[in-house]
């Protein structure tokens, strides 16, 4: 097994070369000088690799727990790159629906800027927007539907239905 010591004196050659840790985690020390976490493991026969990341910015006792966690997939019979593309796929998705958040937010406060100005158009936007949960909809069509959730709104006590209410009634 490595020790912190021993990785700070690993230096480059003229070839790449691994160095050992154990339990399939190997440091590979290219000729630049950059040196590499990987963990080598076998998955249903055929021997594969991972990348855990480089020495300094993934450290020792960082690799170790990689390496641990893969096993333990491994051991669950589930494939390390598999699951890490299934990740990077759900924090992708996270990601898509965050800015999609973001966009409806921003949406919501330009609409309140115009209502607040008496656009009585934004209202109905606003008041869809916010109570209804959706940007996607004909304004014209969703009048009287924008107006009904501001009234069920309103005699529920939500305070911004209220609000708003009274804004259209000006």
């Amino acid at each position: 097994m490595l020790s912190n010591n021993q990785i700070k004196n690993l230096t480059p050659k003229d070839k790449n070369y691994v160095v050992g840790d154990g339990r399939g985690l190997y440091l590979e020390i290219a000729s630049s000088g950059n040196k590499l976490w990987r963990f080598r493991y076998t998955y249903k026969g055929k021997q594969n690799r991972m990348s855990l990341g480089s020495y300094p910015e993934v450290s020792l006792n960082d690799a170790r727990k990689k390496r641990d966690e893969l096993r333990l997939l491994l051991a669950k019979g589930i494939e390390p790159h598999l699951e890490k593309k299934k990740l990077t796929i759900i924090e992708r998705q996270q990601q898509i629906e965050n800015y999609n958040i973001q966009k409806k937010k921003l949406k919501f406060e330009k609409l309140k800027l115009k209502a607040d100005d008496g656009n009585k158009d934004a209202l109905y936007h606003l008041a869809l927007l916010y109570l209804n949960g959706s940007d996607e909809y004909d304004i014209k069509q969703d009048k009287k539907i924008a107006f009904n959730l501001l009234l069920e709104a309103v005699e529920k006590g939500n305070k911004f239905a209220k609000e708003t209410l009274k804004l259209f009634n000006q």
